[in-house]
């Protein structure tokens, strides 16, 4: 698997192609909702007028699509930049829930440490799984730059506990298993095989000892991966890998298409979906690392409060909620 480097964005940028709206598109069919819904609706409806709001790591805008819609709705003429790492382009990604993306000033490929926004020019910051996937020193001293006084600023960050971090701690086993199961490679070589043999004359792979073997190799593969499906709890990758393999001998069988650029695709989107599990699980905040956070906040002459829990629906643990504030004299 690829890993991504610190500036390397191309698994995110491939998520928010999708026009995913939000970061958990398995859980949040359109916008985020329940609690942490709550949270930023209470938040945006606290501000000032006229309010500048930044909101980092936006993804496809669905914090600034709240920010956005209050502003409407409450006539307050906010200012609202959305900003991240990734190449982003709502307005052009999104199909459904678009009300509001157009009032939003979004900026492509720009970092929580480089925002580009004046001094003292921002009096509001959001960020939903974003800040714990930044460079922190440096990100806490541009928002520290950038923030007026009076400024209030809220994040919602992984929990190191949640049982998203459970999940994807999971994948990642999986994934790593999928991965030394050579199981593409064995699908790609068969294929290879195939498309060298017109589809009318199929049957001619039955007495090449090479295609036979490959065969085998892949039959092997799979019928181990299907087992570790009815195994774990959470076996979505795996059926994903046999789904996209399974495609590409159906129509390469069928229809007679050249697939190989198909499953190299399929691979890809994996990976990258690996990819971004592992950035997760290298963000995600324990206790240790919270108060490692409102140490740099509290540095630079920012009032941060307890960090809190917060759940979705009952007892899921969703996050780890921060608040803080520039001294107006600041």
């Amino acid at each position: 698997m690829k890993k991504p480097t610190d500036k390397d964005t191309w698994h995110w940028d491939d998520y928010w192609r999708h026009g995913f709206l939000t970061s958990c598109a398995d859980t949040f069919q359109s916008n985020y909702e329940g609690r942490l819904r709550q949270v930023w609706e209470e938040f945006f409806r606290s501000a000032k007028g006229n309010a500048t709001i930044l909101d980092i790591g936006t993804g496809n805008g669905a914090i600034a699509l709240i920010a956005s819609r209050i502003s409407s709705e409450l006539d307050s003429g906010f200012s609202v930049h959305a900003i991240d790492q990734a190449e982003i382009d709502p307005p052009a990604m999104v199909k459904s829930n678009t009300d509001g993306l157009a009032a939003i000033h979004f900026h492509s490929k720009t970092p929580a440490e480089d925002c580009g926004l004046p001094d003292n020019s921002v009096d509001m910051v959001s960020g939903q799984y974003a800040l714990e996937y930044t460079p922190l020193n440096e990100t806490v001293a541009e928002l520290a730059r950038v923030c007026a006084p009076g400024a209030r600023l809220l994040f919602i960050m992984h929990h190191a506990d949640s049982v998203v971090l459970e999940t994807a701690a999971e994948e990642l086993r999986l994934g790593k298993v999928l991965e030394n199961s050579g199981f593409f490679d064995r699908a790609a070589d068969l294929l290879q095989h195939m498309s060298n043999v017109p589809a009318d004359q199929a049957h001619r792979l039955a007495g090449d000892p090479k295609a036979e073997d490959s065969r085998k190799q892949l039959n092997q593969s799979a019928a181990e991966l299907k087992a570790l499906v009815s195994q774990t709890p959470n076996p979505q990758i795996l059926q994903t890998a046999l789904k996209s393999v399974s495609d590409c001998f159906h129509r390469q069988q069928a229809l007679g298409l050249e697939v190989l650029p198909l499953l190299a695709k399929y691979r890809r989107q994996l990976e990258a979906n690996l990819a971004r599990l592992h950035d997760l699980q290298n963000a995600s905040v324990n206790e240790e690392k919270g108060q490692e956070i409102i140490a740099l906040f509290d540095a630079l002459g920012f009032l941060t409060e307890p960090l809190e829990d917060i759940f979705h629906e009952q007892d899921l643990l969703a996050g780890r909620l921060l608040r803080a504030s520039l001294s107006a004299g600041s």
